[in-house]
């Protein structure tokens, strides 16, 4: 792969990020609001913001079909090794710890998202996001690390996206946070 498309590769893995990033916190800042809403419009909306962070994480870190998945860490990583054996380090997880995690999440992909499997009720409940979440910002770190070696200055796009993450990892949804101005 040239350069060129190596740096297009790069902007693609730092748009992909940012999706799962801000659908997570969005989630909890909802789900701080009213973990349990009565109303079927906040349940749907629940859902697919879980389903739509799923999905996105796992082109990341999910399948690594080089031809149908070229943003996935390992196609993207040029030491794969380097590049686990530092993610397991920042997630403070072994590799066995790290691969069920992946399995759960696959699973959750595979049998409520993207097939209509029948196996689906055998998901004991929705994902946990706390890896998804570090495992996104370790990457996003990877990323921006390899485009300044290049001496490659964020555009205003990716300047907006990672203050978007940054403000969103920090703060959550503040007015989300405001019970008054959502009824659900």
């Amino acid at each position: 792969m040239n350069q060129p498309q190596r740096r297009e590769l790069l902007n693609d893995v730092l748009e992909v990020i940012a999706s799962p990033v801000r659908t997570i916190h969005i989630r909890r800042a909802l789900h701080n609001v009213h973990p349990e809403p009565h109303l079927n419009f906040w349940r749907v909306i629940y859902g697919d913001l879980t389903d739509f962070a799923v999905l996105e994480w796992c082109k990341l870190f999910g399948s690594d079909d080089e031809e149908h998945q070229a943003i996935h860490w390992k196609n993207m990583a040029p030491n794969q090794e380097a590049f686990r054996q530092a993610l397991l380090t920042h997630l403070h997880l072994s590799l066995d710890q790290f691969h069920c995690y992946w399995s759960e999440m696959k699973r959750y992909r595979d049998q409520a998202v993207a097939h209509r499997d029948l196996k689906r009720k055998a998901i004991p409940r929705f994902p946990n996001f706390d890896v998804a979440l570090e495992s996104a910002y370790f990457y996003y770190g990877v990323v921006l690390s390899e485009l300044r070696e290049q001496g490659i200055e964020l555009g205003p796009r990716h300047q907006r996206i990672c203050r978007e993450i940054f403000r969103t990892g920090q703060n959550g949804c503040e007015r989300c946070h405001r019970r008054d101005q959502i009824h659900i």
